[in-house]
C-alpha cells in the first residue's frame, strides 16, 4: 500500500469500513510512501488511525497547517480541530484518488481484456 487511496481500497476488500479509518499525520515518515506503517511491506489495515506522509503529494493543502510554526502557536482545542481536518480532507483526497485513479482492479480488467482481445486465451474467448 503506497497511497492512500491503496488504503482505503485495502480496508474495504478487508471489510475495515473506510469510515472507521483516521487519518493522522506521521511525526517519523519515509519520503517515498503516503504510509507510514511501521513494516513497509504491510498488506492490511490493522489500526484504525493511519498515519500518512501529507508532504507527499499534497504539501500545498497540508504544509500552512501542519507547520511546526503554527502548531506551537494553537491552542488545545484548535489543535484538535486541525486534526479532524485533517482526517476529512484525507478522506476526500482518498476518494478523489479512488474515483479518478486507475485502481489494481482497474488495471487487471484492462490487461485481462487486452489478452482477451490478442487472442491469448484462444479464439473462441477473443470473440
Amino acid at each position: 500500500m503506497n497511497f492512500i487511496w491503496d488504503i482505503v481500497l485495502q480496508a474495504a476488500q478487508d471489510n475495515f469500513a473506510s469510515e472507521k479509518i483516521f487519518f493522522k499525520p506521521a511525526d517519523k515518515f519515509s519520503p517515498y510512501y503516503e504510509h507510514s506503517f511501521d513494516c513497509i511491506n504491510q498488506k492490511h489495515v490493522e489500526n484504525p488511525e493511519v498515519e500518512i506522509n501529507p508532504l507527499m503529494r499534497f504539501t500545498a493543502i497540508f504544509e500552512y497547517l501542519l507547520h511546526p510554526d503554527v502548531k506551537d502557536l494553537v491552542f488545545e482545542d484548535q489543535k484538535q480541530f486541525i486534526m479532524f481536518y485533517f482526517d476529512l480532507a484525507t478522506h476526500i483526497l482518498a476518494e478523489i484518488g479512488l474515483c479518478h485513479g486507475m485502481t489494481q482492479r482497474e488495471f487487471y480488467i484492462r490487461q485481462i481484456r487486452r489478452e482477451l482481445l490478442a487472442g491469448v486465451f484462444g479464439e473462441t474467448a477473443r470473440i
